[in-house]
């Protein structure tokens, strides 16, 4: 890679390594991910896919500082990574509204915490953005999962971040609800292009959404074992797009790579 190209990355993944000290002085230690390197340009939408326990979580914790790598180093924006990440907004794969707060309050908290004089307005204009201009002074239990999950989106997108970590966000979601998600983070995302590193274990949503797709092997010591460009044009329909010959061919291709992973993934986990 050319300096040049390291300009403009969003994030970038040298040789990260995440090992945690065992609970128990007689168990030996866990390694979750060995030797990592990634990257995500300025305006990229990267997805990571692998088998559950693989440690995709545990490179976004990386990504967003809250957690420091054993070995290898990050750097974001060219600059190392130095404690929290602060140019990035986390989603959760959590509830991580504030449920005495209103969807209105949550969405200010973070633009509140910045000192920001007008955020009561700017957090009306994110909640509009998302579909819920009439529901600011909803508590969170009073909101759908759909909802709360918007509320979260604004929560995320109001502090204009220059990349977005997501953790499987949509997860908890019926299907026709994920779908209108993902298009509204679509459509959210065509606007303004920021990088966003995208965690799920859904290979269809990796597609729909992603310019490109990282495959992560079983673990322990998991690493990326393929990377694919996703060359479907956008914009994108995320229930229509799955229906696209070439869509087809990518998931096979990446399936190939990701089964055989999946398969090991399960087997320890029986064995656990």
């Amino acid at each position: 890679m050319t300096a040049l190209d390291a300009t403009h990355l969003a994030l970038r993944f040298e040789g990260v390594t995440c090992t945690f000290a065992a609970s128990i002085a007689a168990q030996p230690s866990f390694t979750a991910v060995r030797g990592v390197s990634l990257r995500v340009a300025a305006g990229e939408f990267v997805s990571v896919v692998g088998p559950t326990g693989c440690g995709k979580s545990t490179l976004l914790n990386v990504a967003a500082g809250l957690l420091e790598p054993s070995a290898g180093h990050v750097r974001v924006f060219g600059l190392p990574l130095q404690g929290i990440n602060r140019r990035a907004g986390y989603m959760f794969q959590t509830e991580s509204l504030m449920p005495w707060r209103t969807a209105l309050q949550n969405v200010m908290a973070g633009l509140e915490f910045r000192g920001l004089a007008d955020a009561r307005r700017q957090a009306e204009v994110w909640l509009k953005r998302v579909g819920l201009g009439g529901f600011g002074d909803r508590y969170p239990h009073q909101l759908s999962g759909g909802m709360r999950k918007r509320t979260s989106l604004a929560q995320t997108l109001a502090l204009d971040p220059d990349l977005i970590l997501m953790d499987e966000p949509f997860s908890a979601l019926d299907v026709q609800t994920r779908q209108l998600m993902e298009n509204e983070l679509l459509e959210l995302w065509a606007g303004k292009r920021k990088a966003v590193l995208f965690i799920t274990h859904d290979l269809d949503e990796a597609i729909a959404l992603s310019d490109r797709v990282i495959v992560l092997s079983a673990g322990p010591a998991s690493f990326p074992i393929g990377e694919f460009a996703i060359d479907l044009p956008r914009p994108r329909d995320v229930a229509e797009v799955r229906t696209a010959p070439r869509f087809i061919e990518l998931h096979r291709a990446i399936w190939a790579v990701l089964r055989e992973e999946v398969l090991k993934g399960y087997q320890q986990q029986l064995a656990a």
